[in-house]
C-alpha cells in the first residue's frame, strides 16, 4: 500500500502528532490554514489509514508499570 502525503499534510500531521485533541482553531492557528483545509487534511489522512482516533489508558496511576528486562 503506497501512502503519499502532500506537503501541507505533512506539515498538519508535524503540528498534531504530539497533541491530537487540538481543535481545528488552535491547530488553524499554529499552521496559518484556512479551517476548511485542516479538516480536510486530518480527513484525508484519516481515509488512507495514516492516523486514526484510538483511546489509550495509563496504567501507571494505578500502581501498575511496564518493566522490560534485556539480556
Amino acid at each position: 500500500m503506497n501512502m503519499t502525503l502532500f506537503e501541507n499534510e505533512i506539515f498538519l500531521l508535524s503540528k498534531i502528532e504530539m497533541d491530537s485533541t487540538l481543535p481545528v482553531t488552535a491547530i488553524r492557528v499554529a499552521t496559518n490554514f484556512k479551517s476548511h483545509t485542516v479538516r480536510y487534511g486530518i480527513a484525508s489522512m484519516e481515509r488512507q489509514g495514516i492516523i486514526r482516533r484510538a483511546a489509550f489508558v495509563n496504567f501507571y496511576p494505578l500502581g501498575y508499570f511496564h518493566v522490560a528486562v534485556y539480556f
